[in-house]
């Protein structure tokens, strides 16, 4: 024990050889401890002497096992910690006195090795971890700042490798401690720091790469992610990107001709095969880090030259030097399996760089031997060329996921290609397009992740891109005839796929999808069109009509020789075998646009696709840009070449086929030839569809209609033969028995017949035809995606008849009004009717059902202007529903109550079909609805109501659609009713009370089954039915203000009404609960006591008395927690309406005041809120404040100041502890029940308390939201203790910084406290307020060295929102402070700066600390921002009036800032200007835009002398050409007087 006699001796046990010094004795760790804990030994330097043998320990023990290792032993790290505490301290003194002990003792003893064992050994259970680190990290937060700068860049890259190693393996160790991360992040910026200032960086890039790279890679690939190590990894991945692209490697780069030999992609290449996925996301975040690199260095690297002509540019040679970078990365691509989808992830990101970064522009000549262009374009050429190949490949199958998301991914990568040239997909492009129609497309078609787009969305976009290119460049022609050809193209690749023999006919299933497919979409022959009549320009008018029409005539030709072959195909009886080889041999041995032997499959796709492309180019070219006699050649060459030699003959062709097929041969032939025949007609059925519809685009065109007839026909009989024939077919495939092969040429028929005037000749005939098909095929259930191409077989019969009902009521119902009869639009009210009674409409996702159909049409309004349609729809719905007037109601609620049936059979589907009028009922106009037939309605209703409920309480219709349904239809008669009421006021039948006293009992029972199993049915249905009894109670209450008291008598003594608050009752009837508080409020709101007789005020003092003594007594052992708030919150709501009633009728027994000691009862909750109960903890919170309010007008006026006091100090604690939403209600109707003196010594207390300096910022936050409830809310009279109490919030708010530098929700609360003030009562602000105003808003527009993490754009909207009060409200008030106004609106315009990329450390800070505290620099303010403020500087010119207490408006004069402000104009002007010219910030070109309006208005009030003089003393040479450009804008929109 010598150590603890003397200093001596403890020095020599501590650096004695072996531990513990001597056998029996404890380790010298132990021996150091207990020394230091003694305070009876003296020891010179105690604190030194043990940090110096700490350190030495750490240092030479630190390679010795980890159960042995003082490295991970928390012991030395707590006594290293306590020692230096002892030496370091907070003053100066303190500060320079350790750092002159600790420098020597870590000159002597390095401190980088040990931290790099301690990042190597880190592997300790979860329980000890935690302790260590957190020794550890006091003890580096001293050390470190001391040795770091001693330490050489290669120690410093040993310890951060370490570091790198440690968050690859025990990434979860990080995400748990803080401690580590932020030794890491202090470790990562030691590094770099020395590392950048090294002059050994090649040796430290070449060390960097043989031996830390792959660990780097995998840190790499997490620089995504959300947790808290996401700091440290991009901490780390900065780090090695400043060793791999620092100067003296970039220059390497440069030089460098072929960049793949470099040893950083010798390094990557080794790494591809066991680290694929890890290479292949970190390759493109390298060429990104790369070309920022390059870019930032780009004057030090590179030497821009003398002469352009001969030297490359600067711009130039920096996209030369990243294109080789890239040209590597893609090797290393390349040299990956290509099945791999990270692998075109890369790829897709790589290109992404290149068109962000802006490497491959107009810039791009390159005239260097280090890199040719040619390289770079056959690398995407190839690109590009694999990714077709991928489409190509997988089109027409079923795709799996993961080749659905390399598919996706492949669609990306060719985005990306167009947007870097257009151009690069033209040899590609017919393939592309052929691919795309062939490609498979459901809904959505999605990738493995999560974040990947939808195949839709990125087709879309893709074809858009092409679209705009060469809308750009102006060759539409070419694309366009690209588009055609490549259906003929698409005929061949799909001639196999078909497998069908030259003369035998099938339905392909490829029709549907290549017609489906997104280049056939709605969307982008939208595009299509717009592009045709915006960039063509005249002479590509007549070669692009010249390219339709032929590809029409080739294609029609094409599609005459496959029918005459099907024909004799069909005729003849051979070896089908032998034909289909002939017929193979034939077809391949042709080759051209039109191939003779084609397929009639392949021929009916390929013409009607390129009608429908036609469709949509030809109505839409520019016409109005040709001469008149060219514009009538091109209108004459569409009639001539389209209509009537494509267009007629697929018509006459269609009406022309009737063959019968023959009888002979064995059954197999006949079935064959019947087969056959109906493949025929479904061909001729389709094409004929294509060409109507054709023509009907060309007619709707006006540009292309001049003079054209009914199908290009020379003669009025040949027009109406035709359209006899039409109507003939028709007629036949109404038939239900005919079967119409391809439906889609159904609206077809229909709306050519409509369009050209059938009407004039037989009317009624087309009009019972289209009935006949509705009334045959239209089902409920069918449903239509709005694509044509959906309707081509017989099965979509039913879909095809959505789609003509869809053709009738969206364009057609003004002609059948006209021209129908009353019978058929009787018969077409029918079909509507019976589509709502055939039950309810399943749920489709983007497609229409003939229910929607029927609601759209209901909801228009051009419908109920229709007299011969609504009269008809009413008489249907009378006739429906009449046969209900038959029963009595009175009987049937006496049958209820017994429990019984009606005395007359119910037919359950007529009862189920009867329910859905009421469905119908609630999509008309109340309004439409006859005076007459509402009171009716209104009593088969009820009737109907009591059936229903019987029906559905005996349950025998199942647990299924009819069950549900029913509820639905019980919803729906009670919602039609209420909707009724309202609209007349009254529901006018007997059995008042009856009825409220049926729905009292039935309301919760029919809840519970609803119209939905969810809760959100079941609050649909109370709530309805609440409506319905406040309706039915309101006019009993006037009836008995009338005189009639009978009904009302009955329904307060109904034991439903009085029971739901009563003890031993059922408490869960929150309907009659709800019923019983909502006629209360009616009684109070509406209606004096002295109305009534006294029977009746009787009957409401025995219910008030029962009421409050039942809910008093509830109340009085009520326990605000749990399950009980819910309940608890309806009798809070009862006691109150007990009160008001009592005060209502005038009770002299006041009742007991509850409030209080519920506010005692909730308050503990409010303590510690628990997360599932904070929405019923709201609620009854603001039911608290409710009976307050109600009892503060109760209570003796000595009491109601108290009163006031305590529900504002809860308000403030449950607004503090909750969200004040729902509190806020309840709190602005008490102020405004404030007395004066009350309204006075309340805001006197708010006052006090925003003034203290104790409060929270949280506190703050609610006392300000209270305050400005108070200031809205204020009562009459108290204008002076208003304005008195805003003018000391606002030199509280000026003067305590916490107010403009606390939270940002603090800060919010403050300005909108300010904002609503000024907005809300301008007539109240003072002129000493507006002092404080500017002082605060210059607070907030002020630069800070410290920022929000987010931006807050509210901020800045509150901020115009307070000077846009002031300008607009109270000009008056500015005119003594112009100057301040104009400060302000210069800091506004600054803060709109946005800092310009790769700039320096430095420079970012300069930046960064000349913008308000609310902006990040990182984050700047968005375009809405600037939209803002360019109304407010707008609004300065604009005329308004002041708005005071005093002299009456009319003597005010509107005026503006136009002229006192055109002092200062210039001034902001000039701010405007120096933000533009900023070096080191940019203003884009939207922001400029958003701001142009207001700048202009600015300009509006310069003079010509206040501009000169600007121009010569205030702006530099930069700023002149700036005010000159903004000039030359505002003279352009300047308006001269002048036409």
């Amino acid at each position: 024990m010598a150590w603890l006699q003397s200093a001596q001796g403890f020095v020599r046990a501590l650096k004695a050889p072996i531990d513990p010094p001597q056998g029996g004795e404890p380790y010298k760790i132990e021996i150091a401890r207990t020394v230091w804990d003694t305070s009876d030994l003296y020891i010179p330097k105690k604190a030194q002497i043990i940090s110096e043998w700490l350190l030495t320990k750490l240092l030479k023990d630190r390679g010795r096992e980890p159960c042995l290792n003082p490295v991970v032993d928390a012991r030395f790290w707590q006594l290293l910690s306590e020692t230096m505490s002892c030496n370091t301290g907070q003053s100066a003194s303190q500060q320079a006195n350790a750092k002159t002990q600790l420098l020597p003792l870590l000159n002597r003893t390095p401190l980088a090795p040990i931290v790099t064992s301690l990042f190597t050994l880190l592997d300790l259970p979860d329980q000890e971890r935690p302790e260590l680190l957190r020794h550890v990290r006091n003890c580096f937060d001293v050390l470190w700042p001391l040795a770091a700068p001693k330490f050489t860049a290669e120690a410093l890259l040993e310890c951060w490798a370490a570091l790198v190693a440690l968050v690859v393996k025990k990434d979860h160790i990080l995400e748990k401690d803080g401690n580590l991360i932020r030794i890491g992040l202090v470790v990562c910026e030691s590094y770099r720091n020395s590392m950048n200032n090294s002059s050994s960086k090649k040796k430290l890039y070449q060390t960097f790469v043989k031996s830390h790279m792959p660990q780097w890679i995998k840190c790499a690939v997490c620089l995504d992610s959300a947790a808290p190590i996401s700091r440290l990894l991009k901490a780390v991945y900065a780090a090695g990107v400043d060793t791999l692209f620092n100067l003296d490697i970039l220059r390497h780069f440069a030089t460098n001709t072929e960049m793949s030999s470099d040893a950083l992609f010798r390094a990557l290449m080794g790494l591809v095969k066991p680290s694929l996925e890890a290479v292949t996301a970190a390759v493109p975040d390298l060429f990104l880090s790369y070309s920022q690199a390059i870019k930032k260095y780009r004057s030090a690297i590179f030497s821009s030259g003398s002469s352009s002509q001969t030297n490359l540019t600067l711009l130039e040679q920096v996209q030369a030097s990243a294109l080789r970078f890239f040209v590597s990365c893609e090797g290393i691509l390349r040299a990956s399996p290509e099945d791999f989808p990270a692998v075109w992830k890369a790829r897709v990101r790589l290109l992404e760089v290149i068109d962000q970064e802006d490497l491959s522009g107009p810039a791009q000549t390159f005239r260097s031997n280090a890199l040719k262009d040619e390289e770079v374009d056959l690398i995407q050429n190839k690109i590009t060329q694999d990714a077709v190949a991928i489409l190509v490949g997988n089109s027409g199958t079923a795709h799996s996921e993961a080749i659905a998301l390399k598919i996706i991914l492949a669609v990306q990568c060719l985005i990306v290609l167009v947007k870097i040239d257009g151009d690069i997909l033209s040899p590609s492009l017919s393939r592309l397009l052929q691919a795309l129609m062939l490609l498979p497309q459901g809904p959505e078609v999605r990738g493995q992740n999560q974040g990947t787009s939808d195949l839709v969305a990125e087709i879309d976009t893709l074809l858009g891109l092409i679209l705009s290119h060469h809308s750009k460049k102006r060759t539409l022609p070419s694309y366009l005839d690209t588009l055609l050809f490549s259906t003929y193209g698409l005929a061949h690749t799909r001639a196999v796929m078909l497998d069908t023999p030259q003369g035998s006919v099938s339905i392909p299933p490829e029709y549907t999808a290549i017609h489906q497919s997104r280049i056939m979409s709605q969307y982008h022959l939208g595009q299509v069109s717009k592009g045709c009549h915006a960039y063509l320009t005249p002479s590509q008018i007549e070669e692009a009509v010249e390219c339709i029409q032929g590809m029409l005539k080739n294609g029609f030709d094409a599609f005459c020789r496959a029918v005459t072959l099907a024909e004799e195909t069909t005729d003849q009886e051979g070896d089908k075998r032998k034909k289909r080889k002939s017929s193979s041999r034939r077809a391949a041995g042709e080759v051209g646009p039109c191939p003779v032997g084609e397929s009639i499959e392949l021929a009916t796709i390929r013409i009607t696709l390129v009608t429908k492309l036609a469709g949509a180019i030809l109505p839409s070219l520019p016409l109005q840009s040709l001469a008149t006699d060219s514009r009538q050649a091109v209108v004459l060459q569409i009639h001539a070449g389209v209509v009537q030699d494509v267009i007629l003959p697929a018509v006459r062709a269609f009406t022309s086929v009737g063959r019968e097929v023959s009888n002979e041969g064995s059954p197999k032939k006949r079935k064959n030839r019947e087969s056959a025949k109906h493949g025929l007609e479904w061909a001729m059925q389709t094409v004929a569809a294509a060409a109507l519809r054709l023509h009907y685009a060309i007619t709707c065109a006006k540009q292309l209609s001049s003079g054209m007839t009914f199908l290009g026909n020379h003669s009025a009989e040949a027009e109406a033969e035709m359209k006899q024939a039409l109507l003939k077919a028709l007629r036949k495939y109404a038939e239900p028995e005919v079967a119409c092969h391809a439906p889609e040429l159904i609206p077809e028929l229909v709306r050519t017949l409509l369009k050209f005037g059938q009407f004039s000749e037989e009317p009624e005939a087309l009009l019972g035809t289209i009935l006949q098909y509705l009334e045959n095929q239209l089902k409920s259930t069918a449903s239509w995606n709005g694509a044509a191409a959906e309707l081509d077989s017989q099965d979509a019969r039913h879909s095809g008849a959505v789609a003509l009902l869809y053709t009738c009521v969206d364009r057609w119902l003004e002609v059948f009004e006209r021209s129908a009869s009353v019978p058929q639009i009787a018969r077409l009210i029918g079909v509507f009717v019976n589509l709502a009674l055939r039950g309810p409409p399943e749920n489709y996702q983007d497609r229409i059902d003939a229910h929607d159909i029927l609601y759209i049409m209901l909801r228009g309004a051009g419908f109920w202007e229709m007299p011969k349609f609504r009269a008809a729809l009413f008489l249907h719905i009378d006739e429906i529903t009449s046969p209900y007037d038959s029963f009595n109601l009175s009987d049937l609620l006496s049958r209820f109550r017994d429990k019984g049936m009606p005395s007359q059979d119910i037919n359950r589907d007529a009862l189920l079909q009867v329910l859905g009028i009421y469905r119908l009922l609630l999509q008309m106009p109340q309004e439409y609805v006859p005076r007459l037939a509402r009171g009716d309605i209104m009593k088969r209703g009820a009737i109907l109501d009591i059936i229903a409920t019987m029906n559905w309480l005996e349950g025998d219709i199942g647990l299924g659609p009819s069950r549900a349904y029913m509820a639905i239809g019980i919803l729906s008669i009670r919602a039609f009713m209420v909707r009724t009421s309202k609209y007349q006021g009254l529901i006018d039948h007997d059995a008042l009370a009856e009825m409220a006293e049926y729905l009292l009992r039935t309301g919760y029972t029919s809840s519970a089954g609803g119209s939905s199993s969810s809760e959100d049915g079941k609050l649909t249905y109370q709530s309805v039915t609440i409506d319905l009894i406040r309706m039915y109670s309101s006019t009993m209450l006037k009836r008995a203000q009338k005189g009639d008291d009978a009904p009302l008598l009955r329904f307060l003594s109904s034991s439903s009404l009085v029971s739901p608050f009563a003890e031993g009752q059922e408490r869960e009837n929150h309907i009659a609960q709800q019923s019983l508080l909502c006629m209360i409020d009616d009684l109070a709101s509406d209606f004096l006591v002295d109305e009534f007789s006294p029977r009746i005020q009787a009957s409401l003092r025995s219910l008030h008395q029962s009421l409050e003594s039942t809910v008093a007594r509830y109340l009085s052992t009520w326990t605000a927690k749990g399950a009980s708030l819910a309940e608890g919150r309806m009798y809070l709501d009862a006691w109150r309406r007990a009160l008001r009633l009592g005060s209502w009728l005038k009770s002299d027994a006041a009742g007991s005041s509850l409030g209080q000691n519920l506010i005692a009862k909730v308050s503990p909750s409010l303590c510690k809120v628990n997360g599932k109960e904070i929405a019923h903890l709201s609620l009854v919170c603001g039911s608290v404040i409710h009976v307050m309010h109600e009892e503060y007008r109760s209570i003796p006026d000595i009491d109601r100041l108290s009163q006031a006091e305590v529900a504002t100090a809860f308000y403030l604690m449950a607004a503090t502890a909750l969200d004040h939403v729902i509190v806020d209600e309840p709190m602005s109707k008490f102020c405004k029940t404030l007395s004066g003196s009350d309204f006075t010594s309340t805001l006197d207390l708010i006052s006090e308390f925003v003034t203290a300096r104790t409060s929270s910022p949280r506190d703050l936050e609610c006392l300000i939201h209270l305050s400005t409830l108070f200031l809205r809310d204020s009562p009459e009279g108290t204008l002076k203790v208003t304005q008195n109490f805003v003018t000391r919030c606002l030199y509280a708010f000026t003067n305590h910084a916490i107010f403009y530098t606390g939270p940002q929700t603090l800060r919010l609360a403050v300005l909108a406290f300010i904002s609503r003030h000024l907005s809300e009562r301008p007539a109240a602000a003072r002129g000493e307020d507006v002092n404080s105003i500017w002082a605060l808003m210059s607070q907030f527009l002020s630069g800070s060295d410290r920022h929000d993490e987010e931006t807050s754009e509210a901020i800045f909207q509150q901020l115009v929102n307070i000077l846009s009060a002031l300008v607009r409200l109270r000009r008056d008030l500015l005119l003594p402070t112009l100057p301040h106004l104009g400060f302000v609106m210069r800091q506004l315009i600054r803060a709109t700066r946005r800092i310009r990329p790769h700039l320096g450390g430095k420079q970012s800070k300069l930046v960064a600390d000349s913008l308000p505290m609310w902006i990040n620099v990182a984050q700047p303010l968005s375009t809405d921002a600037s939209k803002v403020l360019g109304r407010l500087l707008t609004s300065l010119g604009a005329k308004t009036v002041v708005r005071t207490h005093g002299n009456p408006p009319e003597t005010h004069k509107a005026e503006s800032l136009m002229k006192p402000f055109s002092k200062h104009a210039a001034y902001v002007l000039q701010a405007y200007i120096e933000t533009m010219n900023d070096p080191l910030c940019l203003m884009p070109l939207e922001v400029r835009k958003e701001l142009q309006p207001g700048l202009f208005t600015l300009c509006d009030m310069l003079s010509d002398y206040t501009r000169d003089a600007m121009m010569v003393s205030a702006l530099d040479a930069g700023g002149k050409a700036t005010m000159k450009v903004l000039w030359k804008e505002y003279e352009k929109q300047k308006y001269t007087g002048k036409g």
